[in-house]
């Protein structure tokens, strides 16, 4: 085998790793959230304990050593009677404040009545994953806004692995392939 055939199938056996990989990521880490129904999930009613907003610097490397930076918003708040942390996440760019939760907790601190959607297998967990955010009647979190934004992501992890197993398929058998799509 020459050198050049053993850096094709170097290559091909990467596309069949990076799509495996990219398929059991959607599976395992995003699948859970975007299949989430919301007949599965459960109130937890409470008054407000505490809230605060944390911005954060974060960087991250890429492999040729170059530098990214941003930040990340985190909202958290508990409430009483509950033992339970509920935490929101998200990058905000460049940005020095988010909006969106700091209208979450102003609706949060003016509230009589909060109430959080949670799942009901993570109801004994102590940061369980906030599904809708429910405020003196009025919803400040809806459940679509977290639901599409994962939807999103496990279309788009499970479809690049499935495209990169068929390149690999298509770049190891290219003969058995069309004689598939002959027929």
């Amino acid at each position: 085998m020459s050198s050049r055939e053993r850096r094709a199938r170097d290559h091909e056996n990467k596309l069949l790793a990076v799509g495996i990989l990219c398929i059991i990521m959607s599976i395992v880490f995003i699948a859970p959230t975007a299949f989430t129904f919301k007949s599965s999930l459960v109130q937890l009613k409470g008054k407000l304990s505490n809230v605060d907003i944390h911005i954060d610097n974060v960087t991250s490397r890429n492999r040729y050593g170059g530098e990214t930076k941003s930040r990340r918003a985190t909202l958290v708040f508990s409430l009483s009677v509950l033992n339970k942390r509920f935490i929101l996440m998200e990058n905000i760019g460049q940005k020095y404040i988010h909006e969106k939760y700091n209208k979450i907790r102003r609706h949060l601190k003016n509230a009589d009545e909060i109430i959080v959607w949670i799942k009901e297998s993570e109801k004994e967990d102590k940061h369980p994953k906030i599904f809708q955010i429910d405020t003196d009647g009025k919803t400040v979190l809806s459940y679509d806004e977290v639901k599409s934004e994962k939807d999103w992501e496990f279309l788009m992890l499970f479809f690049t692995g499935l495209a990169l197993i068929v390149s690999f398929v298509w770049k190891r058998y290219p003969e058995k392939v069309m004689y598939l799509l002959k027929e």
